[in-house]
C-alpha cells in the first residue's frame, strides 16, 4: 500500500506555494473528492487558495502605477492653468485681465508650488480651490472668460478619480494587514497537511475505495519538492559548517599570532 509524500512542507518556498496548492487541488478533483470521502478537507483548501493572491501579489499595488499616472497629469493641468493665466495677463485686454484678477487670489493659495506639496496636501488644496470656484457664479463666469474651465473640469474629474482609486488601495492594504504573511501561510500550509492526512485516514476507513490512482499522482507530484528541500538543508548545512570552520580558523590564526608574539 503505497503512502502519500509527507515532508516539512513549512519550507515551500513563497512562490512555490501557490503552484503546489493549485495543482494539488486539481488532481484531487480529478479523482472526485466526494467519492474519496474527502470533500470538506478540499473545501477548505480551496478556500485558503482564493487567498494566496494576499500572500503571493507583488509588493506594489496593481493601482500605484496608475495613481501615480494620475497624479502627474493633475500636475500638468494646474500648470496648464497657470500658464494660461500668465498669458492673459500678458494679453493687456482689459475684460480678460479682469476676470483673471478675480482667480488669481486662489491659484497664488493653493496652486503656487502645487507639485512640492506631498499628495494629501495636494489633494486638499486642489479640492478647495475647485470648491471655492464652483461655489460662486462670479469665478465660474471669470474661469470661463480666461478660457480655463475646461482644465478646471477635467481637474474635477481627475481628482474624483484618484479619491477612489486611493481609497480602494488603502482598502486592500489594510486587509493584508490585519493577517500577516506568516500566519496566512501557517494556515494554508495546515490546510494542505490536513487534506494529506484525510486521504491516509479515508483510505484506512473506505477499503472499498481504489485510493491508489490519487496517491500514485500525488507522489509523482510531490515528490520532487521533497528532493528539493533536501538539498536545500544540505547546502544550509554545509554553509553552516563552513562559516563555522572559517571562524574557528580566524581563532587558531589570532591566538598563534599572540602567542608568538
Amino acid at each position: 500500500m503505497k503512502k502519500t509524500t509527507f515532508f516539512s512542507v513549512y519550507h515551500i518556498r513563497k512562490d512555490e506555494l501557490p503552484g503546489v496548492i493549485h495543482t494539488t487541488l486539481e488532481i484531487v478533483q480529478k479523482h472526485d473528492p466526494v467519492v474519496l470521502s474527502i470533500q470538506p478537507f478540499f473545501d477548505l483548501l480551496s478556500e485558503k487558495e482564493t487567498q494566496l493572491s494576499l500572500y503571493s501579489e507583488p509588493r506594489q499595488h496593481p493601482l500605484t502605477q496608475l495613481i501615480v499616472s494620475e497624479r502627474k497629469r493633475r500636475d500638468d493641468l494646474v500648470k496648464a492653468i497657470e500658464y494660461q493665466m500668465n498669458a492673459v495677463e500678458k494679453s493687456k485686454v482689459s475684460s480678460l485681465t479682469e476676470a483673471n484678477s478675480l482667480i488669481l487670489p486662489l491659484t497664488t493659495k493653493y496652486l503656487t508650488n502645487f507639485r512640492l506639496n506631498n499628495t494629501k496636501t495636494a489633494d486638499e488644496k486642489l479640492k478647495n480651490f475647485l470648491s471655492e470656484i464652483s461655489g460662486s457664479e462670479s469665478l465660474r463666469n471669470a474661469a470661463a472668460t480666461i478660457s480655463i474651465q475646461i482644465y478646471l473640469d477635467e481637474l474635477t474629474e481627475l481628482q474624483s478619480k484618484l479619491d477612489e482609486k486611493s481609497g480602494k488601495r488603502r482598502e486592500d492594504k489594510s486587509a493584508r494587514r490585519i493577517t500577516s504573511a506568516r500566519d496566512l501561510k501557517a494556515e494554508i500550509i495546515t490546510s494542505l497537511t490536513n487534506l494529506l492526512r484525510a486521504i491516509e485516514l479515508a483510505r484506512v476507513q473506505h477499503v472499498d475505495v481504489d485510493y491508489e490512482p490519487l496517491i500514485a499522482e500525488l507522489n509523482e507530484f510531490l515528490v520532487p519538492y521533497r528532493a528539493l528541500n533536501r538539498s536545500r538543508a544540505t547546502r544550509s548545512k554545509n554553509e553552516a559548517i563552513k562559516n563555522e570552520t572559517a571562524a574557528m580558523s580566524s581563532t587558531t590564526s589570532a591566538t598563534a599570532t599572540n602567542t608568538s608574539s
